[in-house]
């Protein structure tokens, strides 16, 4: 496999989550696979006094995803590695790549092909610097992409220069990456949701019969730019479809260990996306009743406010992130496994 299995690490993710929203720590923690008890889902675990079983699967848009992946990982190591840091300005930029994207073979030709991507990033953020506005406003962003082809590559490669949002960990200056929104991904993504649930659901209900609460956790693998918004326009079709439907449902987006794990809600009890807890593109996430932080830069609180662009949302809806250092693989194998919540 191309990309690593970060089953366990997801695992814990939501088991967090799960432990902040209801206050109680975990117990009991234990494979059904191993122990050969009860159905055979990859994780049971008690928090406080209720019993959950834990199903993980990976969702992919397309089914070159995996593949596309190993070349977004090999540009993402070597961009990330040589690209000045921090790049102009006092936002955070972010490199947006193709679907589908492909290098040349030979590590000479391949080597050219990076450089290429480095240099075009490295000019191009430049440009947008000098370009740059002082506040945004009227909810465009008028100026803050350019796409382009670097040398060896015919398709299009986009930078954007994002300002820094309440939770949204980056630093002034630092490059992220994504992929980029192909055209007509509704249907394969809602095919592969889909496949997901028809794999993982009959499981899950095994569980919920002996008691258990249940919950499915989608780990995305190459999702575009846009994608919370395809999985909600998808999502209540097939959970309509099932009679056999898990408590909770969780997307978990992870990434490398300078940038945190999110971890969203998609489904919980009989509410999902995108009547409930569907995130606004560049939205910022306050529990209801209770206004931003008073650090808030103020450029930020008057675009935001004015423009209804943040979102208040109960607890239970709330997105989550954590750190991959700070995450256990609570299902490898062979080795001691964490019963209890890690020490804050």
């Amino acid at each position: 496999m191309l990309v690593p299995s970060r089953e366990g690490k997801a695992c814990d993710a939501v088991l967090k989550r799960i432990e902040i929203c209801s206050g109680a720590t975990r117990s009991n923690l234990w494979i059904p696979e191993i122990e050969q008890v009860g159905p055979p889902v990859d994780l049971r675990v008690t928090v406080g006094e209720q019993e959950y079983a834990f199903e993980h699967t990976l969702l992919q848009s397309h089914s070159d995803s995996i593949s596309d992946v190993a070349t977004f990982n090999t540009i993402h190591k070597f961009i990330r590695g040589r690209t000045p840091n921090p790049l102009p300005g006092s936002v955070h930029y972010q490199l947006r790549i193709p679907n589908q994207v492909s290098l040349p073979k030979g590590r000479k030709y391949r080597e050219q092909a990076l450089n290429s991507i480095l240099e075009w990033v490295v000019d191009t953020a430049q440009q947008l610097h000098d370009r740059r506005w002082e506040v945004p406003w009227e909810g465009t962003f008028v100026n803050n992409y350019i796409k382009g082809k670097p040398k060896y590559f015919d398709q299009d490669f986009e930078l954007f220069r994002w300002p820094d949002g309440l939770q949204t960990p980056y630093t002034p200056g630092v490059l992220s990456m994504e992929f980029s929104a192909p055209e007509h991904i509704e249907q394969p993504l809602g095919d592969a949701i889909s496949e997901a649930f028809a794999k993982k659901f009959p499981k899950l209900n095994d569980c919920k019969k002996l008691g258990a609460r249940t919950v499915l956790i989608l780990e995305g693998i190459g999702l575009p730019v846009g994608h919370h918004e395809y999985i909600g326009n998808v999502l209540p079709d097939l959970l309509a479809q099932r009679t056999d439907c898990p408590d909770e449902i969780y997307l978990v987006e992870p990434y490398d260990d300078r940038l945190p794990w999110w971890i969203w809600p998609l489904k919980r009890d009989e509410k999902h996306w995108p009547v409930a807890g569907l995130p606004n593109l560049g939205g910022s996430y306050f529990e209801l009743g209770q206004r931003p932080p008073e650090e808030m830069s103020e450029w930020y609180r008057q675009f935001h406010f004015p423009l209804g662009n943040s979102q208040h949302m109960p607890l239970e809806w709330h997105p989550a992130f954590f750190y991959q250092a700070d995450l256990c693989d609570l299902t490898q194998r062979n080795v001691k496994r964490p019963t209890d919540s890690p020490t804050p």
